[in-house]
């Protein structure tokens, strides 16, 4: 009521922010779904089996017919990343669902040169 009210002594016309809202949330998913079509089909054009991104910040895995379009979405905002399992399943994981699994002791990070020559 306040808006539309100052609207009215600046002699603006009626402006809805839920028609507003409702307008550029439909763009917005039309654009990401747009994106993600083009990026699936430039993969077929390329004979690749899928596509990885996280140009935008909603992790998903989708399937587009026979391409897989994977989006990591980000760390910073929702803490989500993508992970490949040895069978070759990809799986998004969030650090909510990861942090209650964490070890009491700290973690100690392993250099993938010690590992070289090793077995898995």
């Amino acid at each position: 009521r306040v808006v539309t009210r100052l609207r009215q002594l600046l002699g603006l016309p009626y402006w809805s922010f839920s028609s507003w809202a409702k307008h550029n949330v439909k763009k917005a998913v039309n654009f990401i779904g747009s994106f993600q079509t083009m990026l699936a089909d430039e993969a077929r054009r390329s004979h690749v089996d899928g596509v990885i991104c996280g140009h935008i910040h909603h992790a998903v895995i989708e399937n587009f017919g026979d391409v897989q379009y994977i989006n990591t979405g980000d760390w910073v905002e929702s803490c989500t990343a993508v992970v490949e399992h040895f069978d070759g399943r990809m799986e998004i994981l969030t650090w909510a669902q990861v942090l209650p699994e964490a070890p009491d002791e700290p973690f100690v990070p392993l250099l993938i040169a010690d590992r070289v020559g090793q077995a898995a």
